[in-house]
């Protein structure tokens, strides 16, 4: 930005060096031929004898114009039809527009009179005068080496003593590089120089302004590394190429001996003209960010562009390319996109689009009316001069520069409150957000400290980093300094560093600490870092952990249940053989049914372990949720001792239906399990409810319960209270109640027994 007050400080100087520079070139170059400078005298006005001439549109069928032959070409001359006479945009077509006209009395006592073809873009012209029955032919070709000299080669300009020419008729015919209009003037030499002076200067004024703007934009742009200034200048460069060009000062004054070179830059510039501008459109509403498809459409435009130039180029080589060489085409082409795009955006609300429309907005309206006139046959002289003066161009630009300075200074001012309030926002979240936040200088004192672990762990300003973390920090505290001592020494950030904190016993927090080295001001490296509570990252991964380790017992257990089934199913089949042989004996019977039982429960069961583990399980069938309790409380209640207890209270109207293999597993091992808590010594109390459709399935014992810790694993594999359990009954008990779409709930404390609470839905999964 302060380069931005800068550019304001010297543009003015640096604008009125330029521009003396080149008025004064222009000036001294417009010294007439006696060496005088062109009167200061009011010039004598010019005779427009072309809004009299009558026209001929000729497909070079005309060869030589003398006594003879002039009668049958005249006759072919349409009269003139009260305006100025033009064909449009023919020259690809190969026709040449005739003119004839008379030449009037001359009021004034000047004895040297100019007649001109005010035309900037002829290509080849033949004048004859017809004067008292004699014809005097004379040529004019844009290659012709002769006319490389003086201010007027820009223009087919022919100079004539009084006498030769007044009250005769000229005969003009000529083709173009554009719009071919009878633009004839006769004038006074002197007042013809004086008017070349003029417009002179004014095109010079024109071309200094659009070339200072140009050169600022171009150096403040590259040295804030802005995109859209550096396409702001181009743009005025080009647009100030295209305004010294179109006066045909390139070709008279700067390159007067390289006519194509002089052709391309008039006619390359305006393409490329708006090749900058669609650039600045897209860099400076940011539509690669935005809108990257319509990004991309008008880049690829912007770069087609200047293609245009080649095509004219073509022409003039005697390859024309019919509509491609029309320079309204891309002019049109360039602002139509750009203004669409901007007029889209300023309506969706967009200001930054609204005032770059509004600056652009004069060289819109002028080049649009422009482009039409210059395509229109017959326009209105005083018109066209009025739009070919290019005072849109200058006044765009000069609109656009100060919207440039404008709009860093608006997003200075944007930056610098977006700053504030971002810092106060980093404040807030950072005394809330679960990530803390510390710095440490060259000597390991903190320098700041904000956020929730960062007062947990006790980090304040101006204390000693290490005797902080030394208490807090027990078990990874000497790998945690070595850490900070490898990135003070090598000056490479560390990260994701997990250190246990203190904490509970069975559940330990966990720290992620990450580490970047910053040169103090002191010149010792310091530390920036960043505290983040991952517990439950860490949790999540040792609980993915035993989850494979089950996965993989799953596996095992597979294999051993093919072997258990396969010892079970003969033993079932041998006890029923020998049951049918026993009918007259009850006793064995029913010792005989009881095995029979047991070994299609103990399958059940082996195929429930399965199941537990697997997804994707075939349940089986289900039998009503009060029938499979009472028959697993049966089978259980035959292996409990003496001193249990087992109560039971079962409401036979509770609507679901479970498999009762799985049944029996949820009912043997939550009982087991207590046995084993109250030591072989206890009550145990099992209620089935019926709670709004709901079966509700309570397990209470009056154990010595468990702590919160293991209370809260109490279902993960693995975990268990005693150091001879295996932790896979629960695990297998919270599986099935998952797959029945149930509830499962463990109520414990120690010294006040435990409650494990199941809910049913009424029906299952996948059950009809």
């Amino acid at each position: 930005m302060r380069l931005a007050r800068l550019w304001m400080r010297v543009f003015p100087a640096g604008m009125v060096i330029l521009l003396a520079l080149a008025m004064g070139y222009l000036i001294v170059s417009g010294l007439n031929r006696d060496g005088q400078l062109a009167p200061a005298a009011p010039p004598d006005p010019a005779i427009l004898v072309g809004a009299t001439a009558d026209f001929l549109l000729d497909r070079k069928t005309i060869i030589t114009i003398d006594a003879t032959t002039w009668p049958e070409i005249a006759a072919r001359f349409t009269p003139n039809e009260g305006k100025v006479p033009g064909v449009g945009w023919r020259y690809y077509q190969g026709d040449a527009l005739w003119l004839r006209f008379n030449i009037p009395s001359m009021d004034t006592d000047q004895s040297r009179w100019v007649l001109r073809l005010a035309n900037t873009r002829v290509e080849d012209l033949r004048l004859i005068i017809i004067r008292d029955g004699a014809f005097r032919e004379y040529d004019w070709s844009y290659d012709d080496p002769t006319r490389r000299a003086g201010l007027s080669n820009r223009q087919p300009v022919f100079f004539f003593d009084r006498e030769d020419i007044e009250g005769a008729v000229g005969v003009i015919g000529f083709t173009a590089r554009g719009a071919m209009r009878g633009s004839v003037l006769l004038e006074t030499e002197r007042g013809f120089v004086a008017g070349e002076v003029r417009q002179a200067v004014a095109y010079s004024t024109l071309w200094g302004i659009l070339l200072a703007l140009a050169i600022y934009l171009l150096v403040i742009g590259s040295r804030l590394g802005e995109p859209a200034m550096l396409y702001a200048g181009g743009l005025s460069f080009f647009a100030g190429t295209f305004i010294f060009g179109a006066g045909g000062y390139i070709h008279a004054l700067l390159l007067p001996n390289w006519p194509n070179l002089a052709d391309v830059l008039l006619y390359g510039s305006q393409p490329v003209m708006m090749t900058f501008w669609v650039l600045l459109v897209v860099s400076y509403l940011d539509l690669r960010q935005r809108n990257p498809v319509l990004g991309a459409l008008l880049v690829t435009l912007a770069l087609v562009l200047p293609l245009q130039g080649i095509f004219v180029l073509f022409a003039a080589l005697g390859y024309p390319v019919p509509i491609l060489t029309d320079n309204a085409t891309p002019v049109l082409m360039g602002i139509g996109a750009g203004v669409l795009t901007l007029a889209y955006y300023a309506i969706r609300g967009d200001r930054r689009a609204l005032r770059l429309l509004v600056c652009f907005a004069p060289v819109v309206i002028f080049s649009v009316v422009r482009a039409l006139l210059y395509l229109t046959p017959s326009p209105n002289p005083a018109v066209v001069a009025v739009l070919e003066g290019y005072l849109d161009l200058v006044l765009t630009m000069g609109l656009l520069a100060i919207l440039i300075v404008l709009d860093l200074q608006i997003r200075e001012q944007g930056l610098r409150k977006q700053a504030l309030r971002n810092e106060r926002r980093f404040r807030q979240f950072a005394e809330i957000a679960s990530d803390s936040f510390f710095e440490l200088d060259g000597q390991g004192r903190i320098v700041s400290a904000a956020g929730t672990m960062a007062r947990r762990l006790g980090l304040e300003e101006g204390g000693d980093f290490s005797g902080v973390l030394v208490h807090q920090v027990p078990l990874g505290f000497d790998t945690l300094r070595r850490q900070l001592v490898a990135v003070q020494k090598q000056g490479r950030p560390a990260r994701d560093i997990e250190i246990a904190i203190a904490g509970s016993a069975d559940a330990p927090n966990w720290v992620s600490f990450n580490l970047e080295p910053w040169p103090g001001e002191d010149g010792a490296m310091g530390l920036r870092g960043t505290l983040t509570d991952v517990t439950d990252r860490v949790e999540r991964r040792l609980r993915e952990s035993r989850q494979n380790t089950l996965s993989a017992l799953g596996q095992l257990a597979s294999g051993v249940a093919h072997e258990v089934n396969n010892l079970l199913h003969p033993m079932v089949n041998l006890a029923q053989r020998v049951r049918d042989k026993h009918t007259e004996d009850p006793e064995a019977r029913k010792l005989l049914d009881l095995v029979v039982a047991s070994g299609k429960r103990a399958g059940e069961i082996v195929a429930g372990v399965l199941n537990a583990f697997n997804p994707g399980r075939i349940p089986g069938e289900k039998m009503a949720v009060a029938g499979a309790l009472m028959d697993a409380l049966a089978t259980v209640r035959s292996t409990l001792p003496a001193t249990i207890i087992l109560a039971e209270s079962i409401d036979e109207s509770a609507q679901a239906a479970v498999p009762p293999g799985e049944m029996l597993q949820i009912v043997s091992n939550i009982i087991a399990n207590a046995v084993r808590a109250m030591e072989g010594s206890g009550t145990i109390q099992v209620t089935l409810a019926n709670e709004q459709g709901l079966s509700r399935l309570v397990f209470a014992d009056d154990g010595p319960g468990m702590p919160e810790d293991l209370r809260r694993r109490a279902t993960e594999p693995f975990v268990s209270g005693r150091a001879e359990g295996t932790g896979l009954g629960l695990a297998v008990v919270a599986n099935i109640v998952r797959n029945w779409q149930g509830h499962f709930d463990i109520d414990s404390a120690p010294g006040a027994g435990t409650r494990v609470v199941i809910t049913v839905p009424p029906q299952l999964v996948g059950e009809p």
